[in-house]
């Protein structure tokens, strides 16, 4: 049996005494999309009937589609916890300004000097918290904007800025 075939098997196997608990490790390994997608929306049905639903995952798509409160384990200790929607709402915030000309980007890079200058694109990524947003629109009033957009970030980032992306720690 192919590594899909056995993953459904051992999805329907959990699924079919109707547990009030499911522990799920990886449960979307070598689904193809169309079977992770009615995976999910199984996940969803049991969650709506009062089931606990506890996975354990590396697959960032799906646990953010999944769960409704993520736990981060390091050395097997749990040492953070937050809510899909404090994640998703988190004060911290990322904004891509494309700039008209040279001038108002040096003018952004003065004022935000950790941001990052994509220079091909003649645009900013500028992270700040949701308290400097006054500021930021100043700075930028200041300066021909082609556009500004908050990009998301995803839980993927997230992960990686509370582990700092180092292996070894």
């Amino acid at each position: 049996m192919s590594k899909g075939m056995k993953q459904k098997i051992g999805i329907v196997a959990a699924f079919m005494h109707d547990p009030d608990i499911l522990l799920l490790d990886e449960p979307i390994s070598g689904l193809d999309p169309l079977m992770q997608n009615r995976f999910i929306e199984l996940v969803a049905q049991e969650k709506s009937k009062g089931k606990t639903v506890i996975l354990s995952s590396h697959i960032f798509d799906e646990v953010g589609k999944i769960c409704d409160r993520i736990g981060m384990i390091r050395n097997g200790k749990l040492i953070q916890e937050v809510t899909v929607d404090e994640l998703r709402n988190s004060q911290f915030k990322t904004y891509r300004v494309e700039l008209s000309d040279a001038e108002s980007a040096l003018f952004v890079k003065k004022a935000y000097p950790d941001a990052e200058y994509k220079e091909k694109q003649n645009q900013m990524i500028v992270s700040i918290n949701d308290s400097e947003i006054n500021r930021l629109i100043s700075v930028l009033s200041k300066c021909r904007v082609n556009f500004l957009k908050e990009e998301k970030h995803t839980l993927e980032e997230y992960f990686m800025k509370f582990y700092g992306g180092n292996e070894n720690d």
